[in-house]
């Protein structure tokens, strides 16, 4: 009776207190093989156990994946995704070249942090170049800073696995939509979106590292966000291993800003305190009938 009384108020609070959900996270990336090598597959491993809703594997025409496969149980902890069987623009098998560009995206129901990003050997093996993975990916999220004023935080993480790794990002945009834009057209390839993004800032932000991972930069979005508008933003990563350093990467990212929890209208409140008390009757009723048993 006492479980019962407890789940009943725990699913009128839920409901009271209940917070739109919301579209989340819409991830791109074009990838370049900076590797000094081909490269047959591309592997991202995401913090935590991650669900996958959608993914991409590349512009039709270039270079692409023909398969994709998503591994949450060889890391316990940790969600692998691969793209694999790459063909050249013809549809033709073979390994992405040496500074080649791929177009890569997937569609998460949370958040996600990178722990690595690498270009894999034909064994399935990380490729390092003088020891480092040349790929080096960064996460980000947004946030409300201000839901009064409807001001919205970018923050770009470095959650990688090289703790001694920093990330070096540039030319930041965003974008304010009213719909989404559906994964396969978060891309630079797609000038109608190219013509809404605006500049954010240009840095370049250095990144981390740290001992337990988490470097971050906050920019704060200059213009306000309604709830259930589709946030965009758009960054360059810089490989700085090499004397002239050049694009590593261009991330995409979308998400869709939720409503903050309304505070209980006068009725909520009243279905609350209805619950409540038929509660606290119930469980006055069920101590008299124990005294009374063991009279």
């Amino acid at each position: 009776m006492k479980k019962l009384s407890l789940l009943v108020v725990g699913l009128v609070l839920s409901m009271a207190f209940a917070v739109p959900v919301m579209a989340c996270c819409y991830m791109n990336k074009d990838v370049h093989n900076n590797t000094g090598q081909p490269a047959w597959d591309f592997k991202i491993i995401l913090i935590g156990r991650q669900t996958v809703l959608e993914h991409y594997d590349g512009y039709p025409t270039d270079y692409r994946f023909t398969q994709f496969d998503v591994d949450s149980l060889s890391m316990p902890g940790f969600t692998i995704l691969r793209w694999t069987l790459p063909v050249d623009p013809s549809g033709v098998p073979g390994p992405i070249p040496y500074c080649s560009w791929v177009h890569i995206g997937y569609h998460t129901l949370y958040p996600a942090h990178v722990y690595l990003a690498c270009w894999t050997d034909l064994a399935g093996n990380c490729i390092l170049r003088f020891g480092r993975h040349p790929v080096r990916q960064p996460s980000h999220d947004f946030v409300w800073g201000s839901f009064t004023n409807r001001q919205v935080v970018l923050r770009i993480f470095n959650y990688l696995e090289e703790s001694t790794d920093s990330i070096k990002i540039r030319n930041i945009y965003y974008a304010i939509l009213s719909s989404e834009v559906p994964l396969e057209d978060l891309n630079p390839a797609n000038m109608t979106l190219a013509a809404q993004l605006q500049p954010l800032n240009a840095g370049p932000f250095v990144i981390g590292p740290t001992p337990s991972h988490g470097g971050f930069v906050t920019l704060t979005i200059p213009e306000p966000v309604q709830p259930g508008q589709h946030v965009v933003v758009r960054f360059e990563g810089v490989d700085s291993t090499f004397a002239l350093p050049d694009n590593a990467f261009i991330d995409f990212g979308q998400h869709q800003m939720e409503d903050l929890a309304p505070v209980p209208s006068l009725s909520q409140w009243a279905i609350i305190a209805l619950i409540a008390s038929l509660v606290a009757v119930g469980a006055v009723l069920i101590v008299r009938r124990r005294r009374t048993a063991m009279a």
